[in-house]
């Protein structure tokens, strides 16, 4: 499509449930390249068209193709024990002989309408449209990557030759080790299970006891649709530590592999977190993956992850908007219990 022919008129906006799937492998292609089958086989499922009467993904439709696209992804969540509905974003992105005629922000403005709030972890390009439109933003958000064989890490792997890399992760594993196993049950004990109803009922968060903590509702319904009915539930294990409980996603990019820590047991403490992080990181490596990563929102937690265990620390953008202006104020005050199920970091 020719800039010069670009007519806002035409635009219209409207749900990709209604939408030729052609339509939208036509755009997937271009936008994701390699990635274009995984985003069509998933972004029904991630949807949830089941769950309300908004399902998303939204797009910008033009002369007959799809133009602008951004995903919703609905979840519950209380505060103070108010019940609120929360939307993430998910593969947000505009044709690019288009990206200077302000769709990206007539997107974010139709999502803005949605109750109750909308929540996002914008990469720079899409952080300056949310920044036009006044969303509240924030630091406390962290990705740890706790090293297993750390010259296979993304910063390392670009410039380190694969022979160089392999000798140089085995000079490093015995320090690794000592990092990891004071903290940690026994790795070679760990028997991983497959996501299903019975393996994580152990996931399910009760009642909320901590007043000014935005709490996603991992219920049962939550449960099944993320972990046992997901299209990637073949890459999902269910790990029980000594009464704790895990959910990891087993990743496979560009040559290596690692794993993300999706969830942890309610209520655990931040000793238990590390000690659930530090078997993962044994098992990690006996696996022979190259990294483990963990988000949380509490910079508590970070801080003591940080100095017992090491690793990269990464701050994420965190991004927030309410319609209802006093519950946004009340949400950027509250702590928040986010988890990387919870966010937009898993690949797909």
């Amino acid at each position: 499509m020719e800039e010069a022919r670009f007519d806002p008129s035409k635009l219209s906006v409207t749900s990709a449930h209604s939408v030729d799937e052609r339509l939208l492998l036509d755009f997937y292609r271009v936008m994701y390249g390699e990635r274009a089958q995984s985003v069509a086989r998933v972004w029904n499922w991630l949807s949830r068209p089941g769950f309300w009467d908004r399902p998303g993904p939204m797009v910008f439709l033009h002369e007959g193709r799809v133009v602008a696209h951004l995903g919703l992804v609905p979840f519950r969540a209380t505060l103070d024990g108010k019940p609120l509905v929360l939307t993430r974003s998910t593969d947000f992105a505009v044709l690019p002989e288009l990206q200077r005629h302000g769709l990206g922000v007539l997107l974010l403005k139709e999502w803005m309408k949605v109750p109750d709030a909308q929540i996002g972890w914008p990469n720079e390009r899409a952080i300056g449209a949310c920044r036009k439109l006044s969303w509240s933003e924030s630091d406390d958000s962290f990705l740890h990557f706790y090293l297993l064989r750390p010259f296979d890490h993304p910063r390392f792997a670009g410039w380190v030759p694969s022979p160089a890399r392999r000798v140089l992760n085995g000079l490093a594993a015995p320090a690794l080790a000592l990092l990891y196993r004071p903290h940690a049950a026994r790795a070679d004990s760990l028997t991983p299970s497959a996501p299903t109803a019975e393996s994580v009922a152990a996931l399910e968060t009760g009642s909320p006891v901590r007043s000014g903590l935005l709490e996603p509702v991992h219920d049962k319904d939550y449960l099944s649709w993320r972990l046992v009915e997901s299209p990637e539930a073949p890459r999902y294990r269910v790990f029980n530590v000594g009464g704790l409980t895990m959910a990891v996603k087993l990743c496979e990019k560009r040559g290596h592999s690692y794993i993300d820590l999706l969830c942890v047991s309610p209520g655990c403490k931040d000793s238990d977190v590390r000690r659930l992080v530090s078997t993962l990181a044994l098992w990690g490596m006996r696996e022979a993956y190259s990294y483990v990563r963990f988000y949380t929102r509490s910079r508590t937690l970070s801080d003591y992850l940080r100095r017992h265990l090491r690793g990269i620390v990464r701050s994420t953008h965190f991004i927030l908007h309410s319609p209802d202006g006093a519950l946004a104020e009340r949400l950027m005050r509250s702590a928040w219990h986010l988890e990387l199920i919870d966010g937009d970091f898993e690949e797909f």
